[in-house]
């Protein structure tokens, strides 16, 4: 093991929490982070001519990987030699702690890794000589179901993805006891209500957190939440068979749809759609109150009835 000089300031997500955003700062601030001492990578993939592939849940997940089972970008790509990609990834990983530093990573798919892979990055990262900073941005339950069901839907359209129910729950929790368990005390939690609080938003409290100065960057906002509307116009024109024969102009058509922010309430469930998952929300809260606080508990579980 190396002695312990470098830093690693490790960005888990979760998933929902401005990630997109902040990947694309610091992409494109590669420089001005540079000049404020820290080191942003930049990976890339041989085989498909992908380059500077900012979100580092790709590299972190496709390294870091017991189950036998292909990262789901991995398998989006039809990559034939893994191999070769992971032995890539890697060694940029290595040549980045090797010759910075402090370096950045920014992958919220770490929060979705099985503990033994967690634990074999933070190994791996620790025997490069790297003290790890790890943190997690969380939203609440209710603000995270909301926004998780909008990310499907843009799958879905996409083709890469089901057409899932507006009321199914995805919980937040394994992702933050996985965390917890691994990083222990190291890791900390802050609150999206807190983040978007920020003047600069999400991005500018998570870089704020790190030491850095947001203000001297561009920032980028990307993925915002789409209106009630637009919403359940497209999820109900996905029901229809036909739409599995949408050509890729009239699927870029909903997507385009799906990104106009300005036309009415942004989407939350109805009343009904909330009765039916209210206990699944509640029984999270009450964990969430007891994990990390009541600042990352819903406050209201505010609809909008279609």
């Amino acid at each position: 093991m190396q002695k312990a000089n470098k830093i690693v300031f490790l960005h888990a997500g979760l998933h929902k929490t401005a990630t997109s955003s902040l990947q694309s700062t610091c992409r494109l601030n590669r420089a001005a982070l540079m000049a404020q001492g820290v080191h942003y990578p930049l990976f890339h993939c041989v085989e498909n001519g992908r380059k500077g592939i900012g979100n580092h849940s790709i590299p972190l997940r496709t390294v870091f990987n017991s189950s036998g089972k292909a990262y789901d970008m991995t398998t989006h790509w039809k990559l034939r030699d893994l191999t070769a990609a992971i032995d890539g990834y890697r060694n940029t990983l290595i040549e980045s702690i090797s010759l910075h530093d402090c370096i950045f990573l920014s992958a919220e798919g770490v929060s979705s890794m099985a503990i033994f892979d967690l634990r074999s990055l933070k190994s791996f990262l620790n025997d490069m000589g790297a003290t790890i900073v790890p943190l997690a941005c969380v939203r609440s339950p209710y603000s995270h179901h909301c926004s998780a069901i909008q990310h499907a839907l843009r799958r879905a359209v996409k083709g890469r993805g089901p057409r899932v129910p507006m009321t199914l729950f995805a919980s937040q929790l394994p992702k933050v006891q996985a965390l917890l368990e691994v990083f222990g005390e190291a890791i900390t939690f802050l609150s999206f209500r807190q983040a978007c609080a920020d003047s600069l938003g999400p991005v500018g409290a998570v870089l704020r957190h790190y030491g850095l100065k947001p203000d001297q960057l561009n920032l980028v906002r990307a993925n915002q939440g789409c209106s009630n509307a637009n919403f359940r116009q497209v999820w109900h024109e996905l029901a229809d068979p036909a739409s599995q024969d949408w050509t890729k102009t009239q699927r870029q058509e909903r997507l385009t749809l799906l990104r106009t922010t300005d036309d009415g309430p942004k989407f939350k469930l109805n009343s009904t759609e909330l009765e039916e998952i209210r206990d699944r929300l509640d029984a999270e809260n009450q964990a969430f109150r007891q994990l990390l606080g009541d600042i990352f508990c819903d406050y209201n579980f505010p609809i909008v009835e279609a």
